[in-house]
């Protein structure tokens, strides 16, 4: 009787030593998974890194001088989902046009100052609220529609702006259905890996 009980323990405990090998290596590979979702982008023109989901489809643009740099991520087929985000996008402007919008420090300091949920006069734009992205002052804006309930719809886009030395960037996500918090939880990634240079 005393050998099985001994030979029940020693099973026990294989058992559970497998358990855990098997678990830890299940819990890296998830890990691994995440980390492998984003890359390093770096752009030496608009003077920033931020990091990207893999395998998305990049565009870069100048528009005749309007930006210092504009780099727009949209989903490819390969490319990994991030839920109902469609794209990424920073734009960055050194040089704003005459009245563009969103684009001066008062602009920025009148935001910044606007309670959370607050609208804009005349615009769909709403303050989501004050944060700060590698140190820096930043105002969240958010756009929204839905449209007759129907969900495939529906629109979003939120937007970090923040400002260095008169340079003005904007970091967007937007996609169509809802943002849940799981698009919320990725913009929180996505924006806290940005650093401009």
């Amino acid at each position: 009787m005393r050998k099985i009980l001994v030979f029940i323990g020693i099973l026990v405990i294989i058992g559970l030593i497998c358990w855990f090998f098997v678990k830890g290596s299940t819990d890296k590979r998830k890990l691994n998974t995440v980390i492998n979702i984003f890359k390093i982008y770096i752009s030496n023109k608009g003077r920033y890194q931020i990091n990207i989901p893999s395998n998305w489809d990049k565009y870069e643009s100048t528009e005749s001088g309007k930006f210092t740099a504009r780099t727009v991520w949209q989903i490819s087929q390969s490319g990994v989902s991030l839920g109902n985000i469609s794209q990424i996008s920073v734009t960055v402007i050194a040089s704003p046009a005459a009245g563009q919008e969103l684009s001066t420090q008062n602009e920025f300091d009148d935001w910044y100052k606007k309670k959370d949920g607050e609208q804009a006069t005349n615009s769909s734009v709403i303050k989501v609220k004050n944060e700060e992205i590698s140190g820096i002052k930043a105002v969240r804006l958010k756009e929204e529609a839905i449209l007759a309930d129907d969900e495939p719809n529906s629109f979003f886009s939120q937007t970090s702006w923040l400002r260095k030395d008169k340079v003005n960037y904007y970091i967007n996500v937007m996609g169509n259905g809802l943002l849940t918090d799981k698009e919320k939880a990725l913009f929180e990634e996505i924006k806290s890996s940005f650093k401009p240079y």
